[in-house]
């Protein structure tokens, strides 16, 4: 999924939050057999960076990484673009930003995408990637969430992005420190040429434990490359596989 957070209703900051909050905390979740760690296709898909100014914040990372972005998205409906910094392994790391000065004016994901960004870039949230949508649709009946296969975003040119199927939509998720979920064709992402040549997200530091995020992203949570750090809720750090070594890539949480 290359792309964005949703657009969603028009909810004033107090409603969105606390949405998101009864559609994760009210949410009573099935059970899961004792063996689907192991038939789980679950890994990282991206991560997604939000940056006060598109292009400094993609040319920042760039000069830290050496890792080469390309144009990516934009989402009239919420005033922002993106950029692509793909990682290796089908991963990327979407840098975004608002791009209209005057969404936040009548735009809730845009109001609260510059609200969270007054102290700098912060990780937004992160993506999980299943190898078939019968995988997702079972992860939608055991969270009890709807699957949502529409477009996100619009190209350069205003044709529309390829669908990618998922579940919950982020916004009901990132805002909780937790990622959603999504199912893609398998069409590669390759490695844009430049100074690193990375081959994977390595691993991510999220915030609190592991026993408290298994009920949300269930069983398969073994096979992704997960630490830990006990702190607040959210993406803290980014792990990328290069021909350099691992390249460790830090910035806040998403404030919640």
């Amino acid at each position: 999924m290359e792309s964005s957070m949703e657009d969603i209703p028009q909810l004033d900051r107090r409603q969105f939050m606390s949405l998101a909050g009864a559609t994760l905390v009210g949410t009573a979740m099935a059970a899961v057999p004792a063996n689907a760690a192991a038939k789980s296709s679950l890994a990282i898909d991206h991560v997604s960076l939000g940056v006060r100014d598109l292009f400094e914040g993609s040319a920042r990372l760039n000069r830290e990484t050496g890792i080469t972005g390309i144009e990516g998205s934009w989402f009239p409906e919420g005033g922002m673009a993106n950029r692509y910094f793909r990682t290796g392994n089908n991963t990327y790391i979407e840098v975004e930003a608002i791009i209209d000065p005057f969404a936040a004016e009548t735009m809730i994901t845009a109001r609260h995408l510059v609200e969270r960004l007054r102290g700098g870039d912060c990780f937004l949230g992160w993506v999980a990637r299943v190898n078939t949508r019968e995988e997702l649709d079972e992860i939608a009946a055991r969270l009890k969430s709807k699957v949502v296969d529409a477009p996100l975003g619009l190209g350069a040119d205003g044709s529309a992005k390829p669908n990618y199927v998922r579940t919950p939509e982020a916004f009901t998720t990132w805002t909780k420190g937790l990622p959603n979920f999504m199912y893609w064709d398998g069409r590669p992402k390759p490695v844009v040429p430049g100074p690193t040549k990375p081959s994977g997200i390595a691993w991510l530091e999220i915030g609190g434990t592991q026993a408290a995020m298994r009920d949300w992203i269930g069983p398969g949570i073994e096979n992704l490359p997960l630490k830990f750090n006990g702190k607040a809720p959210g993406v803290h750090a980014v792990g990328v596989e290069s021909d350099r070594g691992i390249i460790e890539i830090r910035r806040r949480p998403l404030p919640l």
